[in-house]
């Protein structure tokens, strides 16, 4: 029985002895399958089958075999072995079988199973029941299971516990058993340390982590900024360098960073280049790009724009897929935005953008998304530019033909036929190359001040367009994003092109071929422009590079653009690749376009043109002017020139507390008021200057700067209240005196304003103006108040970074920015000229008021136009000033505004241009009957408002026919009510003709005329001599197209009133005037004329029906050669500033246009006409008037009448001479003193006598006016 008992021990023992050999073959000594063969001896063995179980779970030492596993782990189980339990418990859950895992996990751990612990734990872990995992992680800690004890660690400082201090207790026991430690462990043990703010100790666990082999160890030294300030720099960047040289992707960007903050960029360059063409990282050959690009602007090397494109482009091209390479995305991006190398290209700018956004980290992403956005809006702004910037703007300018010296050329083109010059009254004048005759005139969309001006002007010569750039605003910069081409031989625009950003144009150049147009904006833009689809290159040069000219070479099948700047520089462009390719020295490889004015010069040369130096209220209230180093004086009150000896202006001595000063070579102005000791200093910005300053009246002072559109009045404080405008140059002279301000321009063009309002202008603080903000708001991007903001909150940074960008000798400070802000952003009056004076030369002149009133001499009132708008998109509309003489023609008015009196002003011009619509007019058909008539027929249509004073003009003379004789009108059609066409038949005078067709509208404001005709009439007149036979007179008529006629007759009608329905009205000597002048022609001209007619009416036969039949009487029996006299003599007066002849019954008023019209009648068979009008007896009683105005309104449209008027006087009118008016004295002196008579003989004789016999007898002088168009003979007593 012993024996027995002893074996059975010793079987025991044996046995124990092999499954714990095999247990610790597999545990310890991974010989698993040494282990597998001892544990397949124990079939039955609780332990061995959980072993089998195990290694067939995992593939331990055996294939990997999920249904034997089960197997053996569910014997084992079903022996209630722990470890058979839990891994039954591992294999369900493997199968998603979590209820029955749990079941057996907990099975396992009732039987105090650790592992099972662990598991159970990872379970609760799951459903982050956090208190059961850890209850269960303790259990197996306090059962002694140190892998429980670890895993207790990691839960503990997991980011879902984040309890670091009690996990580096657990660490810490870990550590000490003497277990064997991993990278793994002292990693997460330094992340622990870390997380508790203990740098040292997380510093010291890295390390061992890297020294066991962990690589990440290195990356979070470097990334841990907390380890990073207790490290030195040569630590942390030797750390930096080992991550690099064990080729730790994240290790790269934090060298890179360093580098760059430490601005060491030698190394930067030398590790980037190493990075990236050694060790192939092609994130470090982004940020290689980027270095290249210089897009920190940190150093001073030049950018690389070529290598920088090169490398980034070379890269997302080789490796589209890869994730890291936002840099070059971005460097891409940019440089399509910047164009400064490569054309820029918002579209695409945005694609590459969206690349760099999709494979970012978070931050980038969103920095890409907020930029991508700011684009997309930019896109958007800029897709806006190619819209139309508007539909219509229907503005009126008044213009002045005033083009007289080579000063007012703004560009100048000279082509193989032509000479184009863009001239400062927003026009471009195109002359003949060989004759420098003036061929046509274009005028695009203007505005104010510097507004419209043409600013660049090319031609295509094989289309024959014309662009040209145009500065359309000072304030909204986008309205000047245009360039225009316009048909040189139509006039119209034919083409708008967009020139995005332009600002300001400073050059424009074509190809040879017409196909680009490069052009040159702001000192450093350059738009390289297809003329035919609109696409734009766009590149930015950038500040401080200035770009001067530009031209295009074909090159092949390329075209290069060539730009050159002022500091010697030759950047090339290849259209082709859109891209810059070169720059290089420039040492004139090419040639630019240039003009040196001296053609313009050429055409002023023999032109009788002014220059005015000054001009000057003087002592009598009137315009002193200083003309060609000579004084005249132009009287307001009479409207006429005065020779001067001399000056008699006052100089002004007093002083002004009042002064501007500048500092800083300019860049700030000090406002100065010594009364008060108040001072103010204004930052002025870009190229604005103050040119000069004029006080007014110590309480405001004028600033005049090299910006034309902004002349700003100061008040006492020195807060702007007004500007002053109006003008299209700058001042040569300014006057202030009385209130009034007479500025003298550049082009002698003096505007004369009133600032009795200054004194009604209230400054109001942070009162701004809309439409400067909106201007700023367009350019800059940002809205009205974040401007508002950014002006007034000008910080430190900002002033420096403006002192460079100007390149500044000084730093601004943030009052100088403000208050240049409140200067030129506040709300301000606009003072416009009272009324304006242009001078052509000593006899044409003309005053023009800004609602259109005008008064002239000479042939002055042909030197104002007026500028209708059609558009940015449209020539305008030129309306000459003659189509509204009827309305605007207001000599009465002009010199009561001059006087200083109010004045009610009927209509505006700019009204009546935009509002009223004149009949439309057209000469359909014209037809020479014979040799000497012509048969015409024309078309009249109310367009709107009415038809009035319809009339043909044919040479300048109005004709106004009769139902009667020769001249015969018939309506032929009546199609609708708004149109009428007539037919009837002229007799023109031999040579060429001009006809026209002429009307108003009902109410006389405006009038159209339709196109011109020239017609020849090929014959001559012969007068009949006394030897003629019948014979002689055919030959000569059928054989040379001659018209032989009698000897002219003398047809004199004289209209005198001397006793008056109303006897107080009566005068002396007006009807023995009229026949003292009637006998002086019968007697001294009978062997003038073969007849001599004579007509009167007087007193109370002087009435408008019988006029209008007298003139019917004798236009019945004029010929074509005959002379006509009138004679009137009597009262006259102003009514709407016309003249109205005053008959027999005083309210049947006979109006200056009724005499026209029968002047019409006499003109349209006679150009022999000579009226002469004596109103010198106008009396104290009626109102003076103009008789300059009387001539002007007498020869407007009649052309063919000579004209001799007296001029009114009260002396005169009482005392008479010799019993005579003076002016008929001077007549009938003329014919006695004359032995042949021809009318410009006579003007002469009494121009000269009325003066002297006035000023001596009445101590008045007394200036008769006239206006001759023909010469012929009155009288001849030989």
């Amino acid at each position: 029985m012993k024996k027995i008992f002893i074996l059975i021990l010793l079987t025991i023992h044996l046995l124990g002895n092999t499954i714990e050999f095999a247990k610790d073959l597999f545990d310890n000594k991974q010989q698993y399958k040494e282990a597998i063969d001892i544990f397949q001896k124990f079939p039955d063995d609780a332990e061995a089958q959980y072993y089998i179980g195990k290694a067939n779970f995992y593939g331990m030492g055996v294939e990997k075999d999920l249904k034997k596993a089960f197997e053996y782990a569910k014997k084992s189980a079903d022996k209630n072995n722990s470890s058979g339990l839990n891994l039954l418990g591992l294999i369900y859950a493997n199968g998603n079988d979590e209820m029955k895992a749990f079941d057996y996990f907990k099975k396992s751990v009732d039987l105090e199973n650790t592992k099972g612990m662990l598991n159970l734990s990872t379970y609760y872990i799951r459903r982050e029941n956090f208190e059961e995992a850890k209850r269960w992680l303790n259990n197996a800690h306090d059962l002694g299971d140190l892998n429980a004890t670890l895993e207790l660690a990691f839960f503990l400082s997991s980011t879902e516990i984040k309890n670091y201090k009690e996990a580096i207790i657990y660490y810490d026991i870990y550590m000490k058993s003497g277990y064997k430690m991993t990278s793994n462990i002292y990693y997460r043990m330094a992340s622990a340390y870390e997380n508790i703010g203990d740098y040292e100790k997380a510093y010291e666990f890295y390390v061992k982590s890297v020294e066991f082999g962990d690589k990440d160890g290195i990356l979070s030294i470097i990334y841990s900024e907390g380890i990073r300030n207790i490290l030195s720099d040569e630590e942390y960047l030797d750390w930096l360098k080992k991550g690099v040289e064990l080729k730790l992707e994240l290790a790269y960007q934090p060298l890179y960073m360093y580098y760059q903050e430490k601005k060491d960029f030698k190394n930067l360059k030398l590790f980037l280049e190493k990075a990236y063409y050694e060790n192939k990282n092609f994130e470090m050959g982004c940020n290689l790009s980027s270095y290249y690009l210089n897009l920190m602007n940190l150093r001073t090397e030049k950018p690389d724009y070529e290598k920088a494109f090169k490398i980034a482009n070379q890269i997302v091209e080789n490796n589209p897929k890869a994730n890291n390479l936002g840099s070059c995305y971005r460097t891409l991006s940019y440089m399509y935005e910047k164009g400064d190398y490569l054309s820029k290209d918002l579209n695409k700018a945005i694609e590459i953008r969206k690349k760099s956004s999709d494979i970012s980290y978070e931050f980038d992403k969103k920095e890409d998304l907020k930029h991508i956005n700011e684009k997309e809006e930019e896109l958007k702004y800029r897709l806006k530019l190619f819209e139309k910037l508007d539909i219509k703007d229907e503005k009126v300018f008044p213009i002045i033909n005033n083009f007289t010296k080579k000063e007012q050329v703004i560009a100048a083109l000279e082509t193989k036929k032509y000479f184009f010059f863009s001239v400062n009254d927003k026009s471009i004048k195109m002359y003949d190359k060989n004759n420098l005759s003036l061929l046509k005139e274009f005028r695009p969309w203007i505005s104010s001040g510097l507004e419209g001006n043409p600013l660049q002007i090319v031609f295509d010569e094989n289309k024959n367009i014309l662009y040209f750039s145009t500065l359309n605003s000072t304030n909204d910069m986008s309205k000047n994003d245009l360039i225009h081409g316009i048909d040189i031989q139509s006039g119209k625009i034919i083409k708008t092109l967009k020139n995005i950003i332009a600002f300001k144009n400073i050059y424009l150049s074509i190809s040879d071929d017409g196909k680009f147009i490069v052009a040159i904006n702001n000192n450093n833009l350059i738009n390289i422009i297809n003329t035919e689809n609109n696409e734009i290159q766009h590149y930015n040069l950038g500040d401080p590079i200035i770009l001067l000219a530009a031209n295009i070479i074909k090159e092949k099948d390329d075209y290069v653009v060539n730009v050159v700047s002022t500091d010697k520089k030759l950047y090339k462009f290849s259209i082709n690749l859109s891209r810059n390719i070169l720059i290089e020295d420039f040492n004139f490889q090419t040639n630019f376009r240039s003009f040196n004015g001296t053609h313009a010069e050429k055409i002023f040369e023999n032109k009788n043109n002014i220059n005015i130096e000054n001009a000057k209220i003087n002592s009598k209230d009137n315009l002193e002017l200083k003309i060609n180093n000579k004084f005249k004086e132009f009287d307001f009150k009479n409207l006429i020139f005065n020779e001067q000896d001399k000056s008699i202006t006052s100089d002004d001595k007093s002083t002004s507390s009042l002064s501007i000063n500048q500092k800083y070579d300019g860049k700030v102005i000090e406002f100065v008021n010594m009364k008060t000791k108040n001072k103010k200093e204004y930052f002025l910005v870009g190229d604005t200057k103050l040119l000069n300053s004029y006080p007014i009246k110590d309480k405001y002072i004028l600033l005049i700067t090299s910006d034309i559109t902004f002349m700003p009045i100061l008040n006492d404080k020195g807060e702007i209240i007004a500007n002053l405008q109006g003008f299209s140059a700058f001042p040569k002279d300014i006057d202030i005196k009385n209130n009034k301000l007479v500025y003298t321009g550049l082009d002698n063009i003096i505007h004369i304003f009133n600032l009795d309002i200054l004194s009604k202008l209230k400054y109001v603080k942070n009162e701004f103006d809309k439409e400067v903000l909106e201007g700023f708001s367009k350019q800059f991007g940002d809205d009205k108040d974040t401007i508002i903001e950014n002006f007034l909150n000008f910080g430190e940074e900002d002033l420096e970074n403006l002192r460079n960008t100007y390149n500044l000798s000084f730093t601004p400070t943030q009052d100088q920015i403000k208050n240049f802000f409140q200067l030129f952003m506040h709300k301000k009056e606009i003072i416009y000229p009272q009324l304006s004076l242009y001078i052509q030369n000593e006899n044409d002149w003309i005053i023009y008021t800004p609602e259109g009133l005008f008064t002239y001499g000479g042939n002055g009132k042909d030197l104002l136009k007026y500028h209708q708008n059609q558009g940015l998109y449209k020539e305008a509309k030129i309306i000459e000033n003659d189509r509204l003489f009827e309305k605007f023609y207001r000599p009465d008015l002009i010199k009561k505004i001059l006087a200083g009196e109010k004045v009610e002003i009927p209509m505006d011009v700019k009204s009546v241009i935009l509002n009223i619509m004149p009949p439309e007019l057209k000469i359909l058909i014209n037809k020479m009957i014979n040799a000497k008539d012509i048969e015409l027929t024309y078309q009249v249509c109310d367009a709107g408002n009415g038809i009035a004073d319809a009339k043909l003009i044919i040479n300048g003379q109005s004709i106004n026919p009769p139902q009667s004789r020769g001249f015969s009108i018939e309506q032929i059609d009546n199609q609708n009510d708004k149109c009428k066409i007539y037919k009837s038949v002229h007799t023109l005078y031999p040579g060429k003709s001009t006809i026209e067709f002429k009307a108003y509208d009902k109410d006389m404001n405006i009038a159209n005329v339709s196109d011109k005709l020239e017609v020849t009439a090929d014959y001559k007149i012969i007068e009949k001599s006394k030897n003629m036979s019948i014979d002689d007179i055919k030959k000569l008529e059928t054989e040379n197209n001659n018209i032989v006629l009698e000897k002219s007759n003398l047809y004199f009608l004289s209209l005198a009133v001397a006793e008056y329905e109303d006897k107080n009205y009566n005068l002396k000597y007006t009807v023995n005037d009229v026949e003292s002048v009637k006998e002086k022609f019968v007697k001294n001209s009978k062997n003038t004329f073969e007849n001599i007619f004579t007509y009167k009416l007087q007193d109370n036969e002087v009435t408008k029906d019988n006029i209008d039949k007298i003139f019917d009487e004798i236009s019945k029996k004029l010929k074509i050669n005959d002379t006509f006299v009138l004679y009137i003599a009597g009262h006259g007066t102003i009514q709407d500033g016309k003249y109205q002849f005053i008959p027999y019954k005083i309210d049947e008023k006979i109006s200056i246009d009724n005499i026209k019209q029968n002047l019409a009648k006499i003109a349209n068979y006679t150009n022999k006409s000579l009226v002469m009008l004596d109103t010198c007896y106008s009396g104290a009683v009626i109102e003076n008037i103009s008789d300059n105005a009387t001539t002007n309104r007498l020869s407007h449209d009649n052309n063919s009448i000579n004209y001799i008027v007296a001029s009114s006087s009260e002396q005169v009118a009482l005392e008479g001479y010799n019993n005579h008016g003076v002016f008929t004295y001077s007549v009938l002196d003329a014919f006695d003193k004359n032995q042949t008579l021809k009318v410009n003989v006579l003007s002469e004789h009494v121009t000269e006598l009325v003066p002297k016999i006035t000023q001596e007898k009445f101590h008045f002088e007394q200036r008769p006016q006239v206006k001759l168009n023909q010469n012929f003979i009155l009288s001849d007593d030989k």
